[in-house]
């Protein structure tokens, strides 16, 4: 559980880590908290926004996330790898935009795996404003 003063640093000051299609960068990635999905690959960094950046307030959000008693087996199996991957897009090298996940993947997450737990993380005050679904 997260103390009231580390919520209030991590809610500090907090652009939105929704990738910006129309202003970024493609640059590998060079981060840990989501290695296992992204491996080395190329990465879209939005204007504004670096990797340290993201990588400190995904681990935040990772925290909170597997350290919650509400977190399905079922959910984290899909839950995380997801976040990784709409958090921090791999980077479509030939358009130099962001690539998404299917919509249809994120809808069984949402209406479906983690519906509980999705529910309680739009609540959640660290969580709740910074969760990149796709359209």
């Amino acid at each position: 559980q997260l103390s009231e003063t580390e919520l209030k640093r991590l809610k500090e000051d907090v652009p939105s880590l929704v990738p910006d299609e129309t202003r970024g960068t493609c640059e590998p990635y060079k981060g840990s908290v989501c290695k296992k999905y992204i491996g080395s690959n190329y990465i879209y960094i939005s204007e504004g926004l670096n990797q340290d950046y993201i990588e400190q307030k995904l681990q935040g959000v990772f925290k909170v996330i597997t350290a919650s008693p509400d977190l399905s087996n079922n959910c984290a199996e899909f839950a995380l790898p997801s976040i990784c991957l709409t958090t921090i897009a791999i980077c479509d090298e030939t358009r130099r935009r962001p690539r998404k996940i299917c919509r249809d993947e994120c809808e069984i997450l949402e209406h479906d795996v983690c519906k509980a737990e999705l529910a309680i993380a739009k609540r959640h005050p660290l969580l709740g404003h910074q969760m990149v679904l796709p359209d």
